[in-house]
């Protein structure tokens, strides 16, 4: 064989392996093959060490924040204001509601102006603060609320309850939680507090960064590898995903008897915050991306272990029920969301658990509908 046709074929060989990647990559980014996985995918990065600052055992978004948040598929540069919610300040003397919750009511995810905050806003012709905060439970946001409404006024208060891990974290934030003494927190012309950086990372050579950025199938290694840690229980900082998972499964009334008698108290406590403040409370109950069906639920449990019967309806159900008896109005987001992922819509990020912008936007229609016109 010549040299020239040893080099052809070669070059053969070589564009077939291209082509193969280019397909596989292609594959690898199909909505199925993700669905029932996303809680593996957002834990490929970390934030940005500086993105919280602390007070009085609280974080909060550092107002000076100015660095890029990612994660496969996003990359958002986020802004602060001086009371440490996203978005522009306050404007004085503007009737408000403020908008407290989770990852999903802050909404790294997506940019400022599509969050459900900010379609909220519109909606009903009122600023609403966007006052999220990553790990946040019902007892913290509470906190929040009565942070910013007793400092700014308020009419009205969203609370977003997250089926995913609410539960989870109202039982162990429960500790000295209540709303009466609501602490510092980051306002204009108070002192800094102290960065709470996030973990350190190990440093990445470069050729890893970039298929970290830009190569589904490289992600899919990493979170095969993070699945089979998770199953064998090497992966300790995904083991409390097990716990939190367990109210999805055919344990869930079990295992709601056990969380209940730390959320009904924090649902409570909400109640008795808004009365206090003269503010209505509105609680939006979101479901997590794998709830949308039994099959992606199953999918989920089995990532992590958990191979029994999924039940999606309960975590549901059960925060609905126990935020109405507490004298909340209710909003339940299980509905619109199940429906518009049926429709095969997409509500939920397909390399993440968070809402996707088409699930904002059915989050603030819904809310805006539950509200209805605000008075003149």
């Amino acid at each position: 064989m010549n040299l020239r046709r040893l080099l052809s074929r070669l070059g053969l060989v070589a564009l077939g392996l291209v082509a193969g990647v280019l397909v596989a990559e292609g594959i690898g980014r199909l909505d199925r093959f993700t669905r029932g996985r996303e809680l593996l995918f957002p834990n490929l990065d970390g934030y940005p060490r500086d993105l919280y600052v602390v007070a009085a055992g609280m974080n909060f978004p550092n107002p000076d924040f100015k660095g890029e948040v990612t994660s496969f598929g996003y990359a958002i540069r986020p802004r602060f204001n001086q009371w440490a919610t996203r978005g522009p300040e306050p404007t004085e003397g503007a009737r408000r509601w403020i908008a407290v919750g989770d990852s999903v009511t802050l909404a790294l995810q997506v940019e400022e102006e599509q969050t459900f905050s900010a379609l909220l806003a519109q909606a009903i012709d009122r600023e609403v603060l966007n006052a999220g905060v990553d790990g946040y439970s019902t007892w913290k946001e509470t906190i929040r609320a009565a942070q910013l409404a007793g400092a700014l006024g308020a009419e009205g208060i969203v609370v977003t309850f997250f089926t995913g891990n609410d539960y989870y974290d109202n039982h162990q934030q429960v500790q000295g939680r209540s709303s009466s003494a609501v602490g510092p927190f980051p306002r204009p012309g108070q002192p800094k507090f102290p960065i709470h950086p996030a973990p350190p990372r190990a440093p990445t050579p470069a050729y890893q960064k970039w298929l970290h950025d830009h190569s589904v199938l490289w992600a899919w290694v990493t979170v095969l590898q993070k699945q089979q840690q998770t199953r064998t229980g090497t992966d300790r900082a995904s083991l409390h995903f097990k716990e939190e998972l367990t109210i999805f499964t055919s344990r869930a009334r079990e295992a709601l008897s056990r969380e209940l008698p730390h959320t009904v108290p924090a649902l409570r406590d909400l109640a008795a915050t808004g009365e206090r403040l003269g503010a209505r409370v509105v609680v939006a109950v979101v479901p997590p991306a794998f709830a949308m069906s039994t099959a992606t639920a199953a999918s989920t449990l089995h990532a992590f272990g958990l191979d029994e019967a999924p039940d999606i309806v309960a975590a549901q159900t059960t925060a609905v029920r126990a935020a109405q008896q507490a004298g909340l109005e209710v909003c339940d987001m299980g509905p619109p969301l199940t429906a518009a992922a049926a429709s095969g819509a997409h509500p939920y990020l397909a390399f993440d658990g968070h809402l996707s912008v088409a699930g904002h936007e059915i989050v603030a229609t819904e809310l805006a509908r539950c509200i209805g016109s605000p008075s003149p």
